[in-house]
């Protein structure tokens, strides 16, 4: 599970590194998804086997973050800046927060304040074969510690 530390990295690496991924995103976007009922199902397994009333497959783009599957969520997209999603994709491990209304990072964010009233998070990386996390596979919760 990840813990949040302060780690000191060249900007230029991260800047090609957030390129490279980016083109990576942009490529599963502009390709068929052939399989998104396989998706859909696969989100609607989680949620019941994560008991949470939420559960999503995402894409992060540069601004967005895209639901390309989703069940209990009712919205397409969100803005990245406002998004979980967006920190765990930067990570190579699953993500918990167990409260996020305590988080201090989180605490304020407009989807624990209000709809929809995220209090638990979990979520993990999507990685492409090259090894670049493109989205995540994500159940969120109105209770806390699901």
């Amino acid at each position: 599970m990840m813990n949040y530390q302060t780690l000191t990295i060249d900007n230029a690496i991260i800047n090609q590194l957030e390129r490279e991924r980016l083109l990576a995103v942009q490529r599963y976007q502009l390709s068929n998804v052939s399989n998104l009922r396989s998706l859909e199902d696969l989100v609607q397994m989680v949620a019941r086997v994560c008991d949470t009333p939420v559960a999503y497959i995402s894409l992060i783009g540069q601004d967005k973050q895209v639901f390309v599957a989703q069940t209990g969520l009712g919205f397409e997209n969100a803005d990245k800046g406002e998004s979980f999603c967006a920190d765990t994709i930067n990570q190579n491990e699953l993500v918990v927060i167990k409260d996020a209304a305590l988080h201090p990072k989180y605490a304020s964010n407009p989807y624990v304040k209000g709809e929809p009233n995220v209090r638990f998070y979990a979520g993990m990386p999507i990685k492409t074969n090259q090894g670049q996390n493109i989205g995540t596979l994500c159940v969120i919760d109105k209770s806390q510690e699901n």
